[in-house]
């Protein structure tokens, strides 16, 4: 029994030296590799995180593929990830985004098409509920590579940090 039990832990011992091929982690490749897994979550996983962390105004709901152009300007066309949210009754400009385009080309005009919203958006709020105002001081549309998101809502710095 004594025996079985040496072995066995030898066996342990072995397979996770054997596991780490003798390499040793840094506190930079761990970094990096946190970085990875960042930047590898998909959109509706970033929309989830979102939805969780930030607090919203008004029930919010997702923009679907038939609805998108009507809502932000541009069609799910050339686009290989993405999840919107737009606030359901209308009353409070809170809506954010993350689209993933084919082309570089295609993400550049998604970010004009977002811009161009949100500008209306303001003069839509400006009269109609003039108290939601301060969610336009700080929103923003951000690209990265062929990834551009976009964040109107009560703390804006949160929503680029899960967003971005």
């Amino acid at each position: 029994m004594k025996k079985t039990s040496i072995i066995a832990a030898l066996t342990a011992a072995l397979l996770l030296t054997g596991c780490s091929g003798g390499n040793t982690s840094s506190g930079a490749s761990q970094s990096s590799q946190a970085s990875q897994t960042e930047t590898a979550k998909t959109a509706a996983e970033k929309a989830d995180a979102l939805l969780a962390e930030v607090e919203f105004a008004g029930e919010m709901v997702e923009i679907d593929s038939e609805t998108m152009d009507f809502r932000l300007g541009f069609s799910t066309e050339g686009l290989t990830d993405y999840a919107a949210y737009i606030c359901g009754s209308g009353a409070v400009p809170d809506e954010f985004g993350v689209f993933t385009a084919d082309t570089a080309e295609r993400a550049e005009e998604i970010k004009t098409a977002l811009e161009k919203r949100i500008e209306t958006q303001k003069d839509t709020y400006r009269d109609y509920t003039p108290e939601e105002m301060y969610k336009f001081d700080d929103c923003f549309v951000k690209q990265n590579g062929n990834t551009v998101f976009y964040a109107v809502t009560a703390d804006n710095t949160k929503a680029a940090e899960i967003l971005g």
